[in-house]
């Protein structure tokens, strides 16, 4: 059953022990769109997913467990070129019995604090157009359509025919640091071991 948890949900860095967790948990979230893809095609995906490229790989942890993951890459990391002062937010995925609790929610606001006190002047990310879940979820969160960004991702494993599988670009537009103002992380309390959200109330 899904929605249930109404535990405060912590972000932080992945430990390096927690690594084959998060592997797991995003293998289990991609395999789930088999329907949607060719096995080539998501065999690549998966396979590029779970390769960081030197990103901040982060968990949501909720009652002490594994709840979520997303990833942010910085300058160099994501898989392809982004426009000038921006970063990128991929990997994300919360576990089945956590889902549509804001742990999804608090792993976005974690990303995009931390991408704008890094000063980035936008968050880019990409998704496919079968993920309308995670759509509603980021358009909700104030991203915004930036077609000229989309990854033909079918060309770019060499598996399908060029524009057969586009994934879309999405970006949210990033104030600095110190003028965010408290609506964007409204429920999030910044403390030392992680990014702490309470959602109970």
């Amino acid at each position: 059953m899904t929605g249930t948890s109404a535990s405060p949900v912590t972000v932080r860095e992945a430990r390096p022990e927690e690594g084959p967790a998060v592997a797991a948990l995003l293998r289990e979230s991609y395999v789930a769109f088999a329907a949607e893809l060719p096995p080539d095609l998501l065999r690549g995906w998966i396979d590029d997913v779970l390769d960081s490229r030197g990103a901040t790989t982060l968990v949501a942890l909720a009652d002490g467990t594994l709840a979520g993951t997303a990833r942010l890459h910085l300058a160099g990391t994501y898989p392809i070129p982004l426009p000038a002062g921006s970063v990128g937010v991929r990997a994300v995925a919360v576990a089945p019995a956590r889902r549509r609790s804001g742990v999804a929610r608090a792993l976005m606001a974690a990303c995009a604090e931390r991408a704008s006190t890094g000063g980035a002047a936008a968050l880019y990310l990409h998704t496919a157009p079968f993920m309308a879940g995670a759509t509603a979820l980021y358009e909700g969160s104030g991203y915004r359509r930036d077609p000229a960004t989309d990854i033909d991702i079918g060309a770019h494993f060499g598996v399908a025919p060029p524009e057969s599988a586009i994934i879309r670009a999405y970006r949210l537009g990033l104030a600095p640091a110190r003028r965010m103002g408290t609506a964007k992380l409204r429920n999030a309390k910044l403390r030392n071991e992680g990014d702490t959200v309470d959602l109970s109330s």
